[in-house]
């Protein structure tokens, strides 16, 4: 019989655990009237934030300037002051996902794992960036691109934690809590555009010798 059950356990039982959906239809993408929190978190979030560290991580190994002679553009500084920020308010978020142990909250947790590590990683990128020869420019146009991915997760969940009163309940503080970091990640993303746009690149030169 023990056999049987594991036979019997396959991926559509893993994901319908997962975001507590039925077996015949383990990944709705929309549900009542909206995108659904299994395709949100798994899709928009866990999948996109994957994107964001996998790319990010292959500026980890960028090559260095040596004998570097100005300060990097105040654009760069906002850049990653603004990735260790939303890295830090999802680890928040991850406590009061463990605080509130919904039934949902392996999704939940799935999803701002995978966002912490790929802020992370998107901020270690950032480091060595402004250390290379990208140090006088705005860098690779792609880490925009990665930046703008997690935006669905982020406006779809804003919108369901809204049309749920028990967010909005101030007898419900951890609920609360929840959308004031959710919507407090829009600030730090905002910055990191502007800082994008507008990186204060001056006239300063760096030195071109690179070394391994």
């Amino acid at each position: 019989m023990g056999r049987g059950v594991v036979a019997d356990f396959g991926p559509s039982e893993l994901i319908s655990g997962l975001c507590h959906t039925d077996t015949l239809n383990p990944f709705p993408v929309w549900r009542d009237g909206a995108i659904s929190p299994c395709f949100n978190q798994l899709v928009l979030g866990a999948l996109a934030h994957a994107v964001v560290a996998v790319f990010s991580a292959c500026y980890l190994s960028a090559q260095r300037c040596s004998l570097l002679r100005s300060s990097p553009p105040c654009g760069w500084g906002l850049r990653v002051a603004s990735a260790l920020l939303v890295a830090l308010l999802f680890v928040g978020d991850l406590v009061l996902v463990a605080l509130l142990h919904q039934g949902d909250m392996y999704l939940d947790v799935l999803a701002d794992g995978c966002a912490v590590l790929a802020w992370l990683v998107h901020f270690g990128a950032l480091l060595v960036l402004q250390r290379s020869i990208y140090r006088r420019t705005r860098g690779p146009s792609l880490l925009l691109l990665l930046v703008l991915l997690p935006i669905p997760n982020l406006v779809v969940t804003l919108l369901a934690y809204a049309q749920d009163a028990t967010y909005l309940d101030l007898a419900e503080p951890l609920r609360v809590a929840r959308l004031g970091l959710a919507a407090a990640r829009g600030l730090p993303l905002l910055v990191y555009f502007l800082a994008f746009a507008a990186p204060c690149v001056g006239e300063g030169s760096y030195t071109t010798h690179v070394r391994q």
